[in-house]
């Protein structure tokens, strides 16, 4: 029995032998240990689920490398796009009873509507690759690769232009903090 007739001598062998690469991939795709570990089950499975179809062309090393790489960008695109929506709900959708509160008092439905036309105009004021990273990560839910890959420059610009943009933030919003309680 071979490896693709579901031997799990040949399985745990072969597991063991690639674990590092499988290990590699899931930690360059996921940032938590708990997310890598599960990542690294998953491919696992997929490996398992997907192992009569390995046709012994080029390695075996290639192969596995493929199928991990393939599933990892899969998880992560799908993290990627529940956390994005999660982040649009979040901005989109006021609590409830803070709606409650606010549409209660005519005032401060005055001072929340004032309170997003501060924030929007904070935002419209910080410098364009500020900007530009701020919607990208925190708006719009990319990491900080993807957001750099976007607008053409390194990771650490993006977080550097992060770093700047809160600053700058923090300190134009400060006095509005308050603003709806």
């Amino acid at each position: 029995m071979t490896f693709q007739e579901g031997d799990d001598g040949c399985l745990r062998a072969v597991l063991e032998q690639y674990g590092p690469l499988i290990r590699k991939v899931a930690w360059s795709h996921a940032h938590s240990v708990d997310d890598q570990e599960d990542l690294y089950q998953e491919i696992c499975i997929r490996i398992l689920e997907k192992r009569d179809q390995y046709r012994e062309q080029g390695t075996m090393g290639g192969w596995i490398g493929a199928v991990a790489r393939n599933v990892a960008r899969d998880w992560y695109a799908a993290r990627s796009a529940h956390e994005s929506a999660k982040r649009r709900y979040s901005i989109a959708v006021v609590p409830i009873e803070a709606a409650r509160r606010v549409a209660e008092d005519p005032s401060r439905l005055l001072n929340y509507s004032e309170f997003l036309t501060s924030v929007r105009q904070a935002l419209d004021a910080l410098p364009d690759r500020q900007a530009s990273a701020f919607r990208l990560v925190h708006i719009e839910g990319h990491s900080p690769r993807e957001a750099g890959r976007i607008m053409n420059v390194a990771a650490a610009t993006v977080r550097s232009n992060l770093r700047h943009a809160r600053k700058k933030l923090r300190k134009q919003l400060g006095e509005l903090r308050d603003a709806l309680s």
